[in-house]
């Protein structure tokens, strides 16, 4: 400090101070604090996920803002992330992907014709369910798209929160 001009530290004790004290220019201190308990402190989840400080589950769904955020990485606003119609905790607990619709993709042409069949997740009946999803998580048959015989495809049964086993 001895090299520096008088005019120079004085410049330099400013900006130390600008910097310092910028977080608390609006006059209110800068909560470091986790009102929730969720494992975001409240400043965080206010300013960058635009959750709320005082639920440690936001959006609802039965799992915590900070497990959404960093251990499975789905939006801790919405409770069905890929807006396939099952929650993200759902998915979860039965091992299906929070982040992919389980839903097959729906036909573009006419009500009834078969969505084009992937290798990776194929739709054999095109019942709008995977089969993986039909014979792992819905207890559906692949091969049948009415499982139960009500008349209602196993896939709008899923989306409207219907049991398409019966």
């Amino acid at each position: 400090m001895s090299r520096l001009k008088k005019s120079s530290t004085v410049g330099l004790a400013a900006c130390v101070s600008m910097v310092v004290l910028a977080p608390y220019a609006s006059g209110a201190p800068l909560d470091r604090g986790d009102a929730d308990g969720d494992g975001i402190v409240n400043h965080v989840e206010i300013n960058q996920y635009k959750t709320n400080p005082d639920s440690a589950d936001s959006d609802r769904d039965g799992t915590n803002d900070a497990d959404e955020v960093f251990r499975h990485r789905t939006d801790p606003n919405n409770p069905n992330t890929d807006g396939d119609g099952e929650s993200d905790t759902f998915e979860i607990a039965t091992g299906t992907d929070p982040l992919v619709s389980n839903l097959a993709p729906r036909p573009t042409k006419s009500i009834g014709k078969k969505p084009p069949p992937t290798e990776e997740r194929p739709d054999r009946d095109g019942d709008q369910l995977f089969d993986s999803d039909e014979t792992e998580v819905y207890g559906t048959d692949p091969d049948n798209p009415d499982t139960d015989g009500d008349g209602m495809r196993d896939g709008e049964e899923v989306w409207v929160g219907s049991d398409p086993t019966g």
